[in-house]
């Protein structure tokens, strides 16, 4: 490793003040740096993309289900761990974000996604259907450690709030013609055309992915540290829990994950069984859940920019807790009482908003908290923790479903989502502390 230039402390605001968040998007340019803006502009793009393919399972599940002739619990099953299984993995994949070409593996990993989602339409029976699903979500795994280290190292921890906010009200921006898309698609043809019309934009983006440099792991804190330098999986996971910080981040992802993961499955379950509604209306519902997420993302990135500008780093979980607590739990009990559709789709605007505005705080938290180096594996291991939490809640939410209705289902993912969120706010207390010991180990 080597120091190319002196090092403000990592949860500091640098001595420089940034523009507030919602102002920020009419100097962007200049807040992206020497980086510039378009090695952002693409990951955005194709992370939205990619979603098209996830986002339509979801919204179809009804006509799936019946294609291939499964129940409530079989479907949720099949939609949940094909989705999180690969994510089993992803420790590996975290170590070859940190050890090779990242710019490269997110480009394959795109390919991959774009052709199982092909598959996934032109599935002849249930097997093929989830050997698609498994393939797909091994590509889409290695968005998850990667795509964020790549945004860590092009641009400053100062604006780092900012610029994971507007990536990800990109990727919500793009991924709201998803939903539509895909019922109104499926309206005026089936659900297999769906697949894979939305699956050719994935192939563009990814080419174009190919045509920006990776950067150096470390460069926006003036550092290059070295690919070969990455440290095991093994080895990454012990230094990894022996920080109090990541054990509690861990410990709030488990029951985050068993929260939500099937959420979006759920949903489409949810509206065609109690208020039988078609899959173009499932779709604009989607489209609705997509506007909440857009701006919880720009609320999140807001109060994630205010956090960071006043060197408080220790307040970005306290942001993503009460996301938690107070949006997702109170919308998935509005849920679950509805006593209209437009009662659920206002439900479902609660639940959207706060499910979009804990993201900016936490991808930010995540980069401060762990050196450049692990990154990648800091990403993969709580990607895990998350998955797991899916992995065993998914047939439990599935069978309540087939017993007791959908409604109950929402319920038991909102006891989940609180618990998610209590665990989040335990973070606040030891996470400066932890911040300014990586900031301090970077400078020797």
């Amino acid at each position: 490793m080597s120091v190319m230039g002196s090092m403000p402390p990592l949860g500091s605001a640098g001595g420089e003040t940034t523009p507030g968040f919602f102002r920020s998007l009419f100097s962007l340019r200049s807040i992206a740096g020497a980086a510039g803006l378009a090695p952002a502009v693409v990951l955005m793009a194709l992370s939205g993309v990619e979603r098209f393919d996830a986002t339509a399972f979801g919204v179809l599940g009804p006509e799936i289900r019946d294609a291939f002739h499964l129940s409530n619990s079989g479907y949720i099953t099949i939609a949940t761990l094909t989705s999180v299984l690969p994510v089993l993995v992803i420790a590996h994949v975290g170590y070859l974000s940190d050890r090779f070409n990242r710019i490269h593996l997110a480009s394959i990993s795109a390919l991959l996604w774009g052709t199982t989602s092909i598959v996934t339409g032109l599935a002849p029976a249930t097997a093929v259907l989830i050997f698609a699903r498994l393939a797909g979500g091994i590509g889409y795994t290695v968005n998850t450690p990667t795509h964020p280290s790549l945004l860590s190292d092009w641009y400053k921890p100062k604006v780092l709030p900012i610029i994971f906010g507007w990536y990800l009200v990109a990727y919500s921006a793009i991924n709201l013609l998803s939903g539509p898309l895909s019922g109104i698609i499926t309206a005026v043809s089936n659900w297999r055309v769906a697949f894979v019309v939305l699956a050719l934009p994935t192939f563009v983006f990814a080419l174009l992915l190919l045509r920006i440099p990776e950067p150096a792991r470390g460069e926006s804190l003036g550092l290059a540290m070295r690919r070969e330098d990455a440290t095991g999986v093994i080895r990454s996971f012990r230094t990894l829990a022996a920080v109090r910080s990541m054990r509690r981040t861990w410990a709030s992802a488990v029951f985050f994950g068993a929260g939500t993961v099937v959420l979006v499955s759920l949903l489409s379950l949810y509206f065609q069984d109690v208020w039988g509604y078609g899959p173009a209306t499932r779709g604009a519902i989607s489209a609705v859940f997509g506007l909440g997420g857009l701006a919880g993302v720009m609320v999140g990135g807001h109060l994630g920019r205010l956090v960071v500008a006043s060197g408080r780093t220790k307040n970005l979980p306290v942001i993503s807790g009460l996301m938690f607590l107070i949006g997702l739990g109170s919308g998935m009990f509005v849920l679950a009482a509805a006593t209209s559709g437009a009662m659920a789709v206002v439900a479902v605007l609660i639940c959207s908003i706060a499910y979009g505005g804990w993201s900016p705080a936490y991808y930010t938290q995540m980069s401060l908290l762990v050196s450049p180096a692990l990154r990648g594996e800091a990403y993969a291991w709580a990607a895990i923790w998350f998955s797991l939490g899916g992995i065993l809640a998914s047939p439990t939410i599935g069978h309540v479903g087939d017993v007791y209705g959908q409604r109950a289902a929402v319920v038991v993912l909102a006891f989940m989502v609180i618990m998610a969120g209590l665990l989040a706010l335990r973070i606040s207390p030891v996470l400066q502390r932890d911040v300014d010991a990586t900031s301090a180990a970077l400078a020797l």
